[in-house]
């Protein structure tokens, strides 16, 4: 469970840098943003996830010390790399956001939807609905990466990952959506009738991968998380 030292409830965008200094979370590092399917993430997917996420993406993670932010609740794509980043023994920071309302960061949780319990920082923010947190999550990206790289990752996803994907464009992020993990990120690689997702795939920042194909996906997420820095877009 999340203690004192290394949660935080914040009501306003402008407190960022201040809670990160509280926290001793430190900025200016590369940072992924994850994004993905939760309760609709079929056992055969998570399988896949968990395999490229364990082979591929934490060990470059850790090699390049960069930080992730996701929704950190105990389920599908955010389980998934709870699991991969607690047996790796990976020491990145692993930051979760999610709504106010959905979520309790206190024993006390009641109704709420649990925490991944690996995540070593959580923010929650202004919201009741699932999506709510979207904005902040990308915010929350951009300020810790500062002046470093920030990249999208998309795995699987539903329709809140739409809205997530939409932020980051909006934020001049990269995406780089992983084919083969099931639902929206197969929506995106492929040629959707969906107007929203035929405006994501047409992004010159949106790029596709194979989820079989890991030695494109980790040259893939090298180069983007080494790409040109500078501050993304408000």
């Amino acid at each position: 469970m999340t203690g004192p030292h290394t949660a935080a409830t914040v009501r306003e965008m402008a407190e960022l840098p201040r809670v990160f200094a509280r926290l001793g979370l430190a900025t200016n590092v590369p940072v992924l943003a994850l994004v993905g399917g939760a309760a609709g993430v079929t056992e055969g997917i998570e399988s896949v996830v968990e395999n490229l996420l364990g082979h591929v993406v934490v060990p470059l993670l850790e090699r390049l010390g960069a930080a992730v932010v996701y929704g950190g609740t105990d389920s599908g794509v955010m389980r998934a790399m709870g699991t991969t980043y607690a047996a790796a023994g990976a020491g990145f920071p692993l930051i979760g956001v999610a709504p106010a309302g959905k979520v309790c960061l206190t024993a006390a949780a009641g109704a709420s939807v649990p925490l991944e319990p690996n995540h070593t920082h959580f923010f929650t923010v202004p919201g009741r609905e699932w999506g709510d947190e979207s904005p902040w999550l990308f915010a929350v990206a951009a300020a810790i990466a500062d002046r470093a790289a920030t990249l999208t990752l998309v795995l699987n996803g539903g329709d809140v990952t739409v809205i997530d994907v939409e932020h980051s464009l909006s934020r001049r992020i990269p995406v780089l959506v992983v084919a083969g993990t099931g639902r929206t990120a197969d929506r995106i690689a492929a040629d959707s009738p969906d107007s929203r997702v035929r405006a994501i795939a047409a992004s010159p920042i949106t790029h596709v991968v194979d989820a079989g194909n890991h030695a494109s996906v980790r040259e893939r997420l090298s180069t983007l998380l080494h790409g040109a820095v500078g501050r993304t877009g408000a």
